[in-house]
């Protein structure tokens, strides 16, 4: 029977998988992808941490 898997890990694999990300990101793909960035980083990150709570 597997292990069940730990915030910590999903944690390290969501922020390895962002750093990727935004190392292959240009500054032209910046400007094209920037509002959703914008919208992840405005809606997304506080929705996450007051759920967390």
């Amino acid at each position: 029977m597997a292990r069940p898997v730990t915030a910590l890990e999903v944690s390290t694999c969501v922020a390895i998988i962002l750093f990727e990300g935004g190392m292959d990101l240009t500054f032209g793909e910046f400007r094209r992808v920037g509002h959703g960035v914008g919208r992840l980083t405005i809606l997304a990150a506080p929705l996450t941490w007051v759920s967390a709570l």
